[in-house]
C-alpha cells in the first residue's frame, strides 16, 4: 500500500464489507503511517464483543455496535477528531 499524501480526519469501516478485509485495511493504515499522525479509526460492526482483540490488533480506535442512532455515530466522530487535533489521541 502506497502512503496516502493527504489523510482524511477519520476512517469510517463496516464490517459487512468483510471483516477480514476491513481488519487488514485498518492494519496496513496503521503500518503505513508509523511514526506520523494516522487518522482515527471507527468500525461498525454487529457484533462488537468477538472482534475486540482483532480491533485493537489492528490499530482500531472505536467499534460501535449496530444498530446505533445516527447521533452516537456523529458523537463518536466528533470526540476522535477533537481529540486528535488536540494531540489527545494516537494509534492504539
Amino acid at each position: 500500500m502506497r502512503p496516502c499524501p493527504a489523510l482524511p480526519c477519520i476512517f469510517l469501516a463496516d464490517t459487512a464489507l468483510g471483516e477480514a478485509q476491513v481488519f487488514d485495511y485498518c492494519g496496513r493504515l496503521r503500518r503505513s503511517r508509523a511514526g506520523e499522525q494516522s487518522p482515527p479509526i471507527i468500525v461498525l460492526t454487529e457484533h462488537p464483543e468477538p472482534l475486540l482483540v482483532k480491533a485493537r490488533e489492528a490499530g482500531v480506535n472505536l467499534l460501535l455496535s449496530k444498530p446505533h442512532k445516527p447521533y452516537d455515530l456523529l458523537h463518536a466522530v466528533q470526540d476522535l477528531v477533537v481529540r486528535r487535533k488536540s494531540g489527545g489521541i494516537a494509534a492504539p
